[in-house]
């Protein structure tokens, strides 16, 4: 079993999730300012961890060879190196793609209403996902990851900030519903992504950040994972990621679901 133990804000907790990975026990010492003594840091002012190996894209929008280059061009620039993908650790992966130019501008022309079809066409055009997904230990790290994401920074994010943060931990937290993704996982590993899901869930909800991206996955699995209240709820049958969706009305339906479900 993987215990993951944190330090946050001058006290020590151990994790209750209980990783059923192959991978290797560790300390890791977390603070939204500070080093975490893994693969992982937290900048000042940041909610977000950086691998310590990230990705610095070498030309981005604010620059005048961005400026000045063909679309063609600008697709490039947007993509990592090959070399990249195969040196880079797996978090730095996972990290570009949040880092990728003009993510949030992707997610918002996106003309799907599902965060799941809108995610899924992200991540087809970025070359770090097949990559990540192709990595052993893809599903340790995207676990791992997003239980590091720190919310203290919204302190100081303005509304920009605050929406480009908000469509980040989307596309994490549709990463759990990819096909290469689940397959690894038994249920009572499914039952642990969602309890993570649910909390951070909670936590944006204290934070009045959209909460679409964490319902989407939640429900997503639960249905995936054969859950019958879910699967009566939205009736048997393939689910389509293009239409997939959890509107407004449904939101308490499915939180209910994802506590008994982890109960």
């Amino acid at each position: 079993m993987f215990n993951l133990f944190i330090n946050k804000q001058n006290y020590v907790y151990m994790n209750r999730f209980k990783f059923f990975f192959p991978v290797i026990l560790f300390a890791v010492s977390v603070q939204c300012t500070g080093d975490m003594q893994t693969e992982l840091v937290f900048a000042d002012e940041k909610c977000l961890p950086d691998a310590k190996d990230k990705y610095i894209y070498p030309v981005v929008p604010d620059m005048e060879e961005w400026s000045v280059a063909s679309s063609e061009k600008r697709e490039k620039f947007m993509q990592l190196p090959t070399g990249k993908l195969k040196s880079l650790s797996t978090f730095a992966l996972l990290q570009s793609l949040l880092d990728k130019p003009l993510l949030q501008l992707d997610y918002l022309s996106s003309g799907n209403i599902s965060p799941i079809g809108t995610c899924y066409k992200i991540y087809s055009s970025h070359n770090s996902i097949p990559a990540f997904e192709g990595r052993k230990d893809a599903v340790s790290a995207l676990m791992m990851y997003y239980e590091a994401i720190c919310f203290d920074c919204l302190r100081v994010f303005d509304f920009e900030a605050r929406g480009k943060f908000s469509i980040q931990l989307t596309i994490l937290e549709i990463l759990f519903t990819r096909e290469k993704i689940l397959r690894q996982l038994d249920t009572a590993q499914k039952k642990q992504v969602v309890v993570l899901l649910l909390e951070k869930c909670r936590r944006k909800q204290d934070e009045r950040i959209g909460i679409n991206g964490s319902l989407a996955a939640m429900a997503w699995i639960m249905y995936e994972d054969k859950y019958l209240p879910v699967i009566a709820f939205y009736g048997s049958g393939e689910l389509s990621n293009e239409w997939f969706a959890v509107y407004g009305d449904q939101e308490n339906d499915i939180i209910l679901f994802a506590e008994n479900y982890t109960n």
